[in-house]
């Protein structure tokens, strides 16, 4: 018994080490919006539809890592955008959780793009500076992160995203669906890319 003493509280200080640190829950609200509107998609959604959204703001999903993400104006810092966790499979993220952020650029299209790629004490963490490209259907956010070594490190959040960059790296896209842009869909507010229909302003049929 003396002996598996200190294996169960190994276990214990890892369990511990990846469960959200207090207060961490309170990134939405922190950042002045209603932590209400973070408790599900629905609530999420009926938030977003009474509010002004411009082309990259909205829910926006990864699919292959499965997670949902929202993008929103930072209400404290003209030309950002705040980037958070809507839903996600991953038990170390949750609704509200922020892993990072936008920064509006000369062209309208085109972002600074903040990302946390590690979870550490509970909190997102390292971040990672790259481009994000609004497409022009304006459905599709493609993500470009930096050249970085190969890690498969249990921390790791969006895995396949930044396992997936880093290997097209080493195979120097020998496979053409390497060459496939990584990116982000959008899953609301709905856009089709008509100049007469935008998320701020929809087109009546």
């Amino acid at each position: 018994m003396s002996k598996l003493l200190p294996t169960l509280l190994t276990l214990l200080l890892a369990v511990i080490a990846m469960l959200p640190a207090a207060g961490a829950e309170s990134d939405f609200a922190d950042a002045g919006f209603p932590a209400e509107a973070c408790t599900d998609m629905g609530a999420l959604r009926e938030w977003l539809a009474e509010r002004p959204l411009d082309p990259v703001e909205g829910v926006w999903e990864y699919p292959a890592d499965e997670v949902a993400l929202l993008v929103i104006a930072d209400p404290l810092r003209k030309g950002h955008k705040l980037v958070f966790v809507a839903e996600a499979t991953d038990c170390r993220l949750w609704p509200g959780m922020k892993i990072g952020e936008l920064e509006e650029s000369a062209d309208s299209r085109r972002f600074k793009i903040t990302l946390c790629s590690h979870i550490a004490d509970g909190l997102p963490a390292m971040p990672r500076t790259g481009l994000a490209t609004l497409a022009d259907s304006g459905n599709a956010l493609y993500i470009e992160m930096p050249k970085l070594k190969l890690n498969f490190s249990p921390g790791l959040i969006l895995p396949v995203l930044w396992n997936k960059l880093r290997i097209n790296v080493r195979m120097r896209n020998s496979d053409p669906l390497d060459k496939l842009p990584e990116g982000w869909i959008r899953k609301y507010p709905e856009y089709d890319g008509n100049l007469d229909s935008s998320p701020r302003r929809p087109r009546y049929l």
